[in-house]
């Protein structure tokens, strides 16, 4: 696809052949590691609006950061964010009247959810949860029955489908204006605005799983 930029058509032409998805977890230890570096962590926000060239994203890295960085230094931020599945090369800038072209780099997706401790529900790990989890649930409930273990991971099984289901369609729902405005934030911060707009979505919308979580203790 080929995309002239409207601010300047005469002199290139952005030249796009990737599409990012909607929203994608992030739980591998080395990306959220690599992230929490604030030079690593800045490139999502910069790339918010869209494919740019390493000379674009330093100038506004520059203009943000305490300590400016060379085109050298950004590009190698770039590459190790593109490694890890953060960043990719979306296509390719086009000088018009030159031989040569720019790479262009965006975001793999349009919101990123950080999940840094990722529960197996089916899994050994998942037992011990959500036995745990069923053993204080007992008590809100008011009731003396053993909880199935079974029951109680195909709701969260049940649970985080739906959760990041409904974090998908507002993603792809909200105007770019507005999600701009929303994701200006560290990539935390946004997880947990996601976390608890889920939370109301679910006592709006599917009531049903608080009644499918009272049948585990039947």
């Amino acid at each position: 696809m080929t995309k002239p930029n409207p601010l300047d058509q005469e002199k290139y032409q952005d030249i796009i052949d990737y599409k990012p998805v909607i929203l994608k977890v992030l739980s591998d230890e080395k990306t959220l590691k690599t992230l929490e570096n604030p030079n690593y962590g800045m490139m999502l926000p910069i790339l918010r609006k869209g494919p740019m060239t390493v000379q674009e994203v330093t100038k506004v890295f520059n203009k943000m950061a305490d300590k400016k960085r060379s085109d050298k230094s950004i590009y190698r931020y770039l590459k190790t964010l593109e490694e890890l599945g953060v960043v990719a090369t979306a296509g390719q800038r086009v000088i018009m009247g030159k031989t040569a072209s720019e790479k262009l780099y965006m975001r793999t997706a349009r919101v990123f959810e950080l999940r840094y401790k990722y529960i197996n529900w089916m899994g050994e790990e998942g037992n011990e949860w959500a036995e745990r989890f069923g053993t204080l649930v007992s008590h809100m409930l008011e009731v003396d029955q053993v909880p199935s273990v079974k029951c109680i991971q195909e709701f969260f099984e049940k649970w985080n489908k739906a959760r990041l289901s409904t974090i998908e369609k507002l993603a792809s729902i909200v105007p770019d204006d507005e999600m701009e405005t929303i994701t200006t934030c560290d990539l935390r911060e946004l997880t947990e605005t996601f976390a608890r707009v889920y939370i109301f979505s679910t006592l709006i919308n599917q009531p049903d799983l608080l009644d499918q979580l009272r049948r585990c203790f039947k």
